[in-house]
């Protein structure tokens, strides 16, 4: 540093500049910008002072190095997520000299979803030389974001089952934590339940859905840590039970291919329900390795070659929510020139009698109540595969019903 001297003792009224004092006095020092705090003597000599008519006396005086505050520089963290804890990221103050950082809260805390949170630090110098600095900032801490998983124990289930729907919370990542409290389960958009969650898992039970589709949703509502969130269940739950089919049983000559109309097939098919059934496939080889096709409501079986006995080939109705069953369609190929299969039921009490001839052949269906008298009830004619169908609308009048086939003249 630079001293300057003053001066008294001057006589006749003189001043330093009228005495005819001359040079100056040399004023020293120890100290230096580096020095350690302390009390420094700042020493006065002659140096060039000189005059005729004075002489000089010299008094020292004292140099005093102080502390210096230590300074931090440190900016409001980026907002973060609850359940992300304090580190270097948040807690990175500077100091303009080195020492240790004291933080509240201290690293690792995971703050509570609020805004303008106060995060403090105290620098305390390693140099002595300087003193303590405090610095404040702030940070907003946001509520974590969830994502609510909805399960079913069932789908599709059967009126009257016991379905239970369950709510999964999730905390997305950097969020962490289990959320707690309620969530709300709708069905078709009506809120019907509100449990409570245990870990992170929700669950509602019922046995009173309805006969068909319904959306179930799940809400959770949130809570001063965690944000609220829905789902929906991925499908719709249905409360259903599948069609029902029979096996039909059909006749055809050997190596001669069957026809059936789809119409009659399903005259076989109900659903408990009394929804509505619709055919919706057929298998494309037969058990035995037969042709099986469908062209405008019509099945072709066409049967391998050198077929004998029975073969099969499955078929599929589904209702209108879906649900399907598989039936079954049995063949007898066989050598007599005729052959009656089963017959089939109509919804409207008639009976559906077919069997298997020879292609173009003319053909008198027979029938009686008790095996002791036959009438002829109608005549038929073969189709170029052989097949006849013959549709007996007398059939309900009477408890019992049997037929039989004979050429026709």
């Amino acid at each position: 540093p630079v001293f300057t001297a003053s001066y008294s003792g001057f006589v006749n009224s003189e001043t330093l500049e009228t005495s005819g004092v001359l040079g100056s006095p040399l004023l020293e020092c120890q100290a230096g910008t580096n020095s350690p705090v302390g009390s420094y003597t700042i020493s006065c000599t002659n140096g060039t002072l000189a005059s005729s008519n004075y002489s000089f006396s010299f008094v020292n005086n004292s140099l005093a190095v102080t502390t210096v505050a230590a300074s931090i520089t440190w900016s409001n963290p980026v907002d973060i997520v609850h359940g992300v804890a304090l580190s270097s990221t948040q807690l990175n103050a500077v100091g303009s000299v080195g020492g240790t950082f004291a933080y509240a809260p201290v690293a690792g805390t995971v703050l509570d979803a609020g805004s303008a949170q106060a995060l403090t630090v105290t620098l305390t110098p390693t140099d002595t030389n300087y003193t303590p600095a405090v610095a404040t900032v702030f940070i907003n801490v946001l509520q974590a974001t969830t994502t609510n998983l909805l399960l079913a124990s069932e789908n599709p289930a059967v009126p009257g089952d016991v379905v239970t729907f369950t709510s999964v919370l999730s905390v997305v990542a950097p969020g962490a934590g289990m959320p707690v409290g309620q969530v709300e389960f709708a069905v078709d958009g009506s809120t019907v339940a509100t449990s409570e969650m245990t870990n992170g898992v929700a669950r509602f039970s019922t046995s009173t859905l309805a006969h068909g589709a319904h959306v179930i949703s799940a809400r959770f509502v949130g809570d001063s840590q965690f944000s609220g969130c829905s789902n929906t269940l991925a499908t719709l739950e249905i409360i259903d039970r599948a069609p029902v089919t029979g096996v039909m049983l059909l006749g055809t000559k050997l190596g001669l291919p069957l026809t059936l109309n789809v119409t009659n097939l399903m005259e076989m098919a109900s659903d408990p329900e009394g929804d509505t059934i619709t055919f919706t496939n057929i298998s494309s080889t037969s058990a035995n390795g037969g042709l099986v096709s469908v062209n405008s409501g019509i099945i072709t079986y066409t049967p391998p070659t050198n077929a004998t006995g029975s073969d099969s080939f499955s078929y599929r109705v589904a209702d209108s929510l879906g649900l399907s069953t598989v039936g079954l369609v049995t063949i007898i190929n066989s050598q007599s020139a005729t052959v009656i299969t089963p017959v089939q039921m109509l919804t409207n009490g008639h009976v559906v009698v077919y069997f298997a001839g020879a292609p173009g052949h003319s053909y008198t269906v027979r029938a009686s109540a008790d095996l002791s008298g036959w009438s002829d009830i109608g005549n038929v004619t073969a189709d170029s595969n052989g097949a006849v169908q013959f549709e007996d609308a007398a059939a309900n009048t009477l408890p019992y019903r049997f037929y039989r086939i004979a050429p026709g003249l």
